[in-house]
């Protein structure tokens, strides 16, 4: 497993996981305590299992739009992608550039 984003949230760690309850992937992930900043949030890591790689960009753009989905609709609060933003744009960057 590699982390392959980080969020921020005030949620807890048991919370974050509850939401993702149930979630089907095409990877194995989880979600694990990166580290608690001083003004109350905490950062937490998308691993994922990265043996297939495309199976490993579209869980963690999944897990990301499951999360920014569940802060929308105010079930996760003062959600932040910290790291890994990039996994939700259309072009990866190593396609950026090629084509006509």
């Amino acid at each position: 497993m590699h982390t392959l984003a980080v969020v921020e949230t005030t949620a807890s760690l048991e919370e974050v996981r509850a939401l993702l309850a149930g979630f089907s992937s095409a990877a194995p992930f989880r979600i694990e305590h990166f580290i608690r900043s001083p003004h109350g949030t905490s950062w937490y890591s998308v691993c994922v299992a990265v043996s297939q790689t495309d199976d490993a960009l579209a869980t963690t753009r999944a897990v990301l739009e499951a999360l920014l989905h569940f802060a929308d609709i105010g079930r996760l609060a003062h959600l932040r992608i910290v790291w890994g933003s990039w996994v939700l744009r259309d072009d990866p960057p190593e396609a950026s550039g090629h084509g006509a």
